[in-house]
């Protein structure tokens, strides 16, 4: 924005011939304000302020009504530090000036009628004198804001006077409270180790004596406000000599240097590692307090820098303008403590360990941060979980299938039995009803009884018919739960996906029947693998229970309206296809590429543990060298289709559980 200029005179004809003088030359270099009153240039002064803009000069008329010159100047000189004031006024008095010098600060004194050239050139001078104090200003603070950073504390010191300044930046960085100090030397030099007080004192003792160097520089210690000692680089400077040159005031520096000594000791251990850091699995890196990474083993995965050291770890890392939620970095510079936590991200799971790096003071000057990829530690702790799971239920089905056979055998021997002995019993009985006629046996009542009897036994047979029925899927029921579950198939063997197709279909009828038509199209009648029963087993249950789920959220759990789930399977080559077709709510395009994630799902929190599609994925494709696919359109349901080889590679002689147990 351009500065303003502001003028202020009542009389409006003067104002105007201002405005055309510097809206004429200045036009582009600058913006004109005018007020005809004090309180008019008081209240637009605040209007420019508010909008942040510079005033570079105020000229002021000095006689007004409302308010004369040098009050408004008074008034304006602690608001506007960069701004010049000119007072102008027809009265050549001294005495105005000189009041209006000390009762606040005039810059410039212009006298009615003005030259136009003459007053040209004044605010040329100024605006040019407002450009560079505007840069000096801007350089001041930029140093200070530097100084501040560098922990950089300025020194002055002269002592032929014996006197010292300290600048507002040294009380800052060290901590002192420049109110309650005494500055002197005794003050400056104590506060030194021992060694470095003869350094001090040895360097005044040469300078008031003639034969001090014109500058010094080295690195002491020095105890701050609370009483640690600090590493600092000290480095004066002549600026002033006598008049045989020999130096008798400096201008230097006093820079804390001990977070920095700190950090390059821990480098250099890190570089001295570094070989074997490399070496690692883990990602180990070295972090300043403010979270700068000073030196890391390895760059993750997607960062777009190559560098190891020098940059904000979560900006350059995650692409983030503040730390991780639940930052284990953070907590370990709050606490002062190691601190452990595990992260979820993209499909991977990390451990990261946070350490503090502490100095002699107990202060916190850094953080160890070591990150492990635990990805697939966490598979292997759930596919285990879930194997001692399926384990017990395994062996509790098996016992219970066990246990309800015998009795269920029973059961249908005896209806069996039955069945045959009311068949006989009925043949019986019309037979000897057919005699009793033959004979013309006269008693009706027991000839009706009979007949009765015979109408009642005729339904028997249908009864225990249905009731052999009923026992007969009780027994398929016990078979596939006893296939499913048995404790002695952990080993690869002939397998017929069919049969197992059935078994699951079987088990799993509980979460579809009332939701789902379910339908078979196998190409053959048997369809022998090469497999793990039990994974395979589990696989089918995974893909059918999936299915299930997806057409109970399109279609809802009422049974109103049912979805439909097809299970086809034929070979081609070498391989058994399989495919399970639902008619369900299909998959999302935004997490198609999650699915087989560990650790994903879609459902509910509670609803979904994420290891359904992760561990059939991991069944089929490395422990059966196949492959597990799928084609989704949202709305309209999902086909999950698997390959599976016919004969295991020859060189695959590992079981289920060694295989597991090599991961590990």
């Amino acid at each position: 924005m351009k500065p303003v200029i502001l003028c202020v005179d009542d009389d409006i004809s003067v104002l105007r011939s201002l405005e055309g003088l510097i809206n004429e030359t200045f036009g582009g270099m600058c913006h004109l304000e005018i007020a005809q009153s004090g309180q008019e240039a008081l209240e637009i002064v605040e209007s420019i302020l508010a909008v942040k803009q510079d005033i570079a000069l105020v000229i002021t008329d000095y006689s007004m009504p409302d308010m004369n010159g040098d009050e408004l100047v008074c008034k304006l000189c602690n608001r506007l530090p960069l701004a010049t004031m000119a007072l102008m006024t027809g009265f050549n008095d001294a005495d105005i000036i000189a009041r209006t010098v000390n009762a606040g600060r005039l810059d410039r004194f212009i006298s009615k009628p003005w030259d136009n050239n003459e007053l040209t050139t004044i605010i040329f001078d100024i605006l040019k004198m407002y450009m560079l104090k505007k840069e000096l200003n801007k350089k001041n603070t930029e140093l200070t804001l530097a100084s501040e950073m560098a922990r950089i504390g300025m020194v002055r010191i002269n002592y032929q006077a014996g006197l010292i300044q300290l600048s507002d930046e040294w009380f800052t960085v060290f901590g002192y409270n420049k109110e309650n100090v005494k500055l002197d030397f005794n003050f400056y030099e104590s506060l030194f180790c021992p060694e470095d007080r003869y350094t001090l004192a040895r360097i005044r003792k040469d300078s008031l004596e003639g034969n001090s160097a014109n500058s010094y520089c080295s690195e002491m210690k020095m105890k701050d406000a609370a009483g640690n000692w600090r590493y600092i680089k000290r480095c004066i400077s002549a600026v002033e000599f006598d008049e045989h040159g020999h130096p008798i005031e400096y201008l230097g520096i006093d820079q804390d240097l001990t977070d920095q000594k700190y950090r390059e000791k821990l480098l250099a251990q890190a570089q001295e590692k570094s070989e074997i850091l490399d070496n690692l699995a883990e990602q180990v890196t070295f972090l300043t307090t403010d979270m700068k990474v000073i030196w890391t083993n390895r760059i993750p995965q997607g960062c777009t820098t190559t560098q190891k050291s020098g940059y904000i770890c979560y900006e350059q890392w995650y692409g983030l303008d503040k730390p991780c939620t639940g930052c284990v970095v953070q907590k370990a510079l709050t606490t002062g403590q190691k601190c452990t936590t595990e992260i979820a991200r993209n499909g991977r799971v990390d451990s990261m360990i946070a350490i503090p790096i502490k100095n002699e003071q107990n202060t916190v000057i850094g953080i160890i941060v070591s990150q492990t990829d635990i990805t697939e530690q966490k598979q292997i702790e759930m596919r285990l979980a879930h194997a001692q799971q399926m384990e017990s239920i395994g062996s509790l089905a098996a016992g219970i299938a066990h246990e309800i056979n015998t009795p269920i055998q029973y059961i249908g021997d005896n209806l069996t039995y039955l069945s045959k002995a009311f068949t006989r019993v009925n043949e019986n009985c019309q037979q000897l009803i057919s005699e009793l006629k033959g004979l013309n046996y006269e008693d009706e009542i027991l000839i009706k009884s009979l007949e009765s009897s015979v109408t009642n036994l005729e339904m028997v047979p249908d009864a225990i018919s249905d009731a052999l029925a009923g026992v007969d899927h009780v027994s398929k029921i016990i078979v596939a739960m006893k296939d499913f579950s048995h404790p002695s198939i952990d080993n690869y063997g002939q397998v017929d996906l069919n049969q197992a197709i059935n078994n699951a279909i079987t088990i799993s009828r509980n979460e579809w029947k009332y939701i789902a038509e379910l339908t078979t199209d196998f190409q053959e009648d048997q369809l022998i693998i090469d497999a793990v029963p039990n994974s395979i087993s589990q696989v089918l249950l995974n893909l059918i229970i999936n299915s299930a789920h997806a057409i109970a959220e399109k279609y809802g759990t009422d049974g109103r309206d049912k979805g439909t789930i097809s299970i086809h399977t034929y070979h081609s080559d070498n391989y058994a296809i399989l495919e399970v077709k639902d008619d369900g709510c299909g998959i999302k395009d935004s997490i198609k590429s999650r699915i087989f994630d560990p650790f994903f799902t879609s459902k509910d929190v509670g609803k979904g543990t994420g290891q359904g599609l992760a561990i059939a994925y991991d069944i089929v494709s490395k422990k059966h060298n196949g492959s597990i696919d799928f084609e989704s359109t949202e709305g309209q349901g999902t086909t999950f289709t698997v390959r599976l080889p016919l004969e295991r590679a020859k060189n695959t002689e590992l079981s289920a559980n060694s295989d597991l147990i090599a991961t590990i």
